[in-house]
């Protein structure tokens, strides 16, 4: 689909599908996350929220595959939506866990993110294609959500498990960037062939 189209896919009836609206609630469910994580302090009910939102998350892809509604607004939303709650949650215990391993965790995901936003706009502008999720950043969210989960739950989580955990996270966030990066790098010099094999 063309930048054109994706734009008014955006502005369209369309966009408003079940999958779609599943990802917008997600986002909208980040704030009273973040309230009950750091105001309210009631982290049984905050990681409760945080358990709606993942499993959302999985609905939403699942309605998408299996009923035809895979739009590239969805290809959109649902990483945004993803990528904001982990933000939050993890920013939510650096401020209630004395870690400076959740810091470390979520300067990784901020610089990990970044450089995604910049290879999917090269990649747009160079393909004029969005592409959505790969299995390998899908695995990644997992991790994330399992991770940030067990660190949410058990207040004192045993020092090494919660080192442990975090060095996993951090580990598929940087396999899975280096595999995006390969994927967008073959995707462009591909397209480029086909380009130049057609003139």
């Amino acid at each position: 689909m063309k930048t054109t189209d994706i734009k008014k896919e955006f502005t369209s009836r369309t966009f408003f599908t079940i999958p779609n609206i599943l990802s917008i609630i997600r986002i909208l469910m980040i704030p009273f996350i973040v309230w009950f994580y750091c105001v309210d302090k009631n982290l049984t009910l905050a990681f409760i929220l945080f358990t709606i939102s993942a499993f959302t998350d999985v609905a939403d892809g699942f309605i998408a595959r299996h009923f035809n509604m895979i739009t590239d607004a969805g290809k959109i939303i649902d990483p945004i939506a993803d990528k904001l709650t982990q933000a939050a949650v993890i920013f939510c215990l650096c401020l209630t866990i004395n870690s400076i391993e959740m810091w470390i965790l979520l300067g990784v995901l901020v610089i990990k993110e970044i450089a995604m936003l910049v290879m999917g706009l090269i990649s747009l502008k160079a393909v004029d294609e969005i592409n959505g999720a790969k299995w390998f950043g899908k695995l990644s969210t997992v991790v994330i959500f399992l991770v940030v989960g067990i660190n949410s739950l058990f207040e004192n989580l045993n020092p090494l498990i919660h080192s442990l955990s975090i060095a996993f996270a951090i580990g598929f966030m940087s396999v899975s960037l280096i595999k995006y990066a390969l994927f967008y790098r073959k995707l462009i010099l591909e397209y480029r062939k086909a380009k130049a094999n057609n003139q």
